[in-house]
């Protein structure tokens, strides 16, 4: 159960912290010369510590799922606009699935009951 309910912990931190960066990648194409040089040194900075961040939720849990959001966001080229927004993309449903999981293991059945009780 604490196996489930740690899974469950990083996989939504992580996947709110990609939702915020999406939308940093997003703002980042309003920014021109020295506002966008600055913006993206602060964007890449963020994603140095988003990584801390995965790693940390791969050590603890040891679900390798991390490890492809490791490999999928350590090397993104901002300039590529395209291309970081796939991967961060496919990150974010990656810890979507993860708190899927651990949520319906956790919580299904009674989520299910609660659901057709109400319904």
């Amino acid at each position: 159960m604490y196996e489930m309910m740690n899974l469950l912990k990083h996989s939504e931190r992580i996947k709110s912290e990609l939702i915020i960066g999406s939308k940093m990648l997003v703002a980042l194409k309003g920014f021109k010369d020295a506002e966008f040089t600055g913006a993206l040194k602060m964007l890449e900075q963020y994603f140095q510590a988003l990584l801390t961040e995965v790693g940390i939720a791969l050590n603890s849990t040891k679900d390798l799922r991390f490890k492809d959001i490791l490999d999928l966001i350590s090397n993104l080229n901002f300039a590529d606009y395209n291309t970081s927004m796939e991967s961060i993309s496919k990150a974010v449903s990656i810890t979507t699935t993860c708190a899927n999981e651990a949520f319906q293991t956790l919580f299904g059945d009674k989520a299910e009951k609660d659901r057709i009780s109400k319904g």
